[in-house]
């Protein structure tokens, strides 16, 4: 159910069983498309990896997060993932960032 297509607005990510990778990185991303030009993620690279279903519409992950202020490093964090029961949107809680929650919905 989580597999798919999602946006956040930022960024796509498209969720294929234990992994999520970055599909697009839209110009109005201050955080990834500095990271995105200069060589330190492409489209492809995992954003979300070691998904594991935890409960019904819960995963348990690691998210791939940006230092605060960083332009060339990224780091590994603990996240989960809440899906909403009409399986349109999503919720990505990563207690470790500035920005801990983020919104995705199904594209």
């Amino acid at each position: 159910m989580l597999n798919g297509v999602w946006d956040r607005g930022d960024i796509v990510v498209t969720f294929n069983n234990d992994s999520g990778v970055f599909t697009e990185v839209k110009p109005n991303s201050s955080t990834w498309l500095p990271l995105l030009n200069n060589g330190t993620i492409h489209i492809g690279n995992k954003k979300f990896r070691n998904i594991k279903k935890t409960g019904d519409l819960k995963w348990t992950c690691q998210n791939l997060a940006v230092p605060d202020g960083s332009t060339t490093s990224t780091t590994w964090e603990e996240c989960t993932i809440t899906m909403n029961s009409s399986g349109q949107t999503l919720q990505t809680y990563t207690p470790n960032v500035s920005n801990p929650y983020s919104t995705y919905t199904r594209k």
